[in-house]
């Protein structure tokens, strides 16, 4: 088992809400996860910022979140870090932390997994590493990722850049059936993002 911590809520013990059956066109990244278990998340998204304002404000109530899984290894053992990132979430809201790697087993055996849940991964090769893992992924959420500035990156969308191997991870994930999409907000349009065809300006 890969490492695991779990943040819960002052309110964690109460009884648990009845589950909900998401509204069609609700949850944008619903879907069964992987091997024998058909457990379906709201939404998987890469965040650089992981847990923050537009999380909590904007897709906790959209999607009804009552569990956010965050997806970095660096956190899940740091914490100062799990403790920063669980710091603004709502009592009624739990999270966990584990390794990119270790996501798969973990929604299935600790039955994380469901239509109210969201995936926050920190970069791009942590939501490939699940996806090498045997997550099912079929559509993935572009947030925020920023490189500092004077960095040769590209940009995927008004919020979002990625390195030349991650622009590579993005297209094999594309290739794997992961349907990419840049969304901030619920408001958002969603942009289908198609990494194949982003050309990289620099020569290798």
């Amino acid at each position: 088992m890969k490492p695991l911590a779990r943040t819960n809520s002052a309110d964690h013990n109460a009884a648990a809400p009845p589950p909900l059956s998401p509204a069609p066109g609700r949850c944008p990244g619903a879907r069964p996860l992987c091997g024998l278990s058909p457990v379906p998340v709201a939404m998987f998204r890469i965040d650089q910022k992981l847990i923050h304002g537009q999380v909590i404000s904007g897709w906790a109530p959209y999607l009804r979140l009552n569990e956010i899984v965050v997806a970095d290894e660096p956190t899940t053992h740091s914490s100062l870090l799990m403790s920063i990132a669980a710091s603004g979430v709502p009592g009624n809201i739990g999270t966990t932390f584990v390794s990119p790697g270790g996501l798969p087993e973990t929604l299935e055996e600790r039955n994380l997994g469901g239509p109210r849940t969201l995936v926050i991964f920190k970069d791009v090769a942590g939501a490939f590493e699940a996806l090498d893992s045997g997550l099912k992924i079929d559509r993935l959420n572009l947030g925020h990722f920023a490189h500092m500035p004077g960095t040769r990156c590209v940009k995927i969308s008004a919020s979002f850049t990625a390195l030349e191997n991650e622009l590579a991870l993005l297209t094999e994930m594309a290739a794997r059936g992961v349907e990419i999409y840049a969304q901030i907000l619920p408001g958002d349009p969603a942009q289908i993002v198609r990494p194949a065809s982003i050309r990289w300006p620099w020569s290798s």
